[in-house]
């Protein structure tokens, strides 16, 4: 089984697009720029800007939609996608996007949307406390299992989280964060 893994730390080249599904799922997506520089053949230093398409789905795609803005910096954790069709044409098209499985603010949530957050339910109205209970609710977790870390080169414990959009165990090393494997 191979890794497919993406890590990119960049800035938001415009704001995020949010759109729901048919049957209400919400998607998020958004450009990000990569600059990498790099020697051509006489030496001469030269850069390139890499544009990244990025989709994210449910909760964390709302979020993204909320808080992401042009120009912002945002780690993005997520996989690789590639679909390949045809045009009308006739011709083969690709599709690269990375599938956003995490994404995170390096420097927090903007102040602006710090001010929008709900303010704390009060102690007696059950409703609302358990309407914040669902949305805070931590990640799905699996038991740690033993299982052969190739990264580590040695059996560790692996912690199982749930991968909402691939309905799946996936298991990560607890010491170096490798994944290792994954089940439905």
């Amino acid at each position: 089984m191979g890794l497919n893994r993406v890590i990119l730390t960049v800035n938001l080249t415009a704001d995020p697009e949010l759109r729901y599904t048919q049957s209400g799922r919400a998607r998020t997506r958004f450009t990000i720029a990569v600059n990498q520089q790099y020697r051509d053949q006489e030496g001469h230093l030269q850069e390139t800007t890499i544009f990244v398409p990025i989709v994210v789905w449910g909760p964390q795609a709302e979020f993204c939609a909320n808080f992401l803005k042009k120009g912002q910096e945002v780690a993005v954790d997520g996989r690789l996608r590639i679909d390949t069709f045809e045009t009308r044409e006739g011709k083969p098209w690709k599709i690269v996007e990375v599938i956003a499985q995490h994404v995170e603010l390096p420097g927090g949530r903007p102040a602006e949307a710090k001010e929008e957050l709900p303010e704390e339910p009060e102690p007696g109205d059950e409703e609302a406390l358990s309407e914040v209970a669902r949305d805070q609710a931590p990640p799905k977790y699996h038991p740690t299992k033993p299982m052969y870390c190739w990264n580590c080169k040695t059996t560790v414990q692996a912690e199982g989280i749930w991968d909402d959009f691939d309905e799946r165990w996936n298991y990560r090393c607890t010491r170096c964060g490798y994944l290792i494997g994954s089940h439905r």
